[in-house]
């Protein structure tokens, strides 16, 4: 067939190449817009999650404490651990953690009682106890047995690396079976004492 315009044939195939140059077209056209479309929702996307923030709640102090506690097999917020040795562990979890404490809030005070070799209870002078721990200065409170009646002493701040005679707090000149460590401070006691609560001062 001879174009009318022109006087010639049209190359063979003409139609059909026009058809798929016009579907090639089209579909480039729409990959371009679904990427564009894409990238707008992804950047929707990334703003919402930016002010929405971390989906995680804030864990609160109790929370934390309790963490705390299990981490280091403890049954509350404060607890009162004694051996057969005679070693007393006062533990506690508090948040948030106190700048003597460990990160998670954990601090522990121990003493040590120690049976002092030639002490009498007539004399007062039969225990020593050994109190380490991360504290400035302690706080001790002790209990007082006699006859079966327990009464609670007040409480007292000693620092470490004094050696003092309870309850009177008069320094101990007297000798000890051990070497205490520049950080450790010695009480000495009769029998019917005994420490009920240390804390830091």
């Amino acid at each position: 067939m001879v174009d009318e315009d022109s006087g010639h044939e049209p190359p063979p195939h003409t139609g059909r190449w026009r058809r798929t140059k016009r579907f090639v077209t089209s579909t480039k056209g729409a990959i371009i817009t679904l990427g564009a479309v894409a990238g707008a929702v992804a950047s929707v996307w990334g703003l919402v999650e930016l002010i929405r923030g971390d989906d995680e709640p804030e864990k609160t102090a109790a929370e934390l404490v309790r963490e705390c506690e299990v981490a280091h097999k403890m049954n509350g917020a404060t607890e009162k651990i004694t051996s057969n040795d005679g070693t007393t562990l006062f533990a506690s979890c508090t948040w948030p953690p106190s700048p003597l404490a460990d990160p998670d809030g954990y601090q522990a005070i121990t003493v040590r009682s120690e049976e002092l070799p030639g002490g009498a209870e007539a004399t007062g002078d039969t225990t020593a106890d050994r109190v380490t721990g991360p504290c400035a200065s302690y706080t001790l409170t002790y209990t007082y047995n006699h006859m079966g009646q327990i009464e609670h002493t007040d409480p007292v701040t000693l620092a470490p690396g004094r050696r003092v005679f309870f309850p009177t707090l008069a320094a101990w000149e007297g000798a000890l079976p051990f070497m205490p460590g520049r950080d450790e401070l010695v009480v000495i006691h009769g029998l019917r004492y005994e420490v009920d609560e240390a804390t830091c001062a």
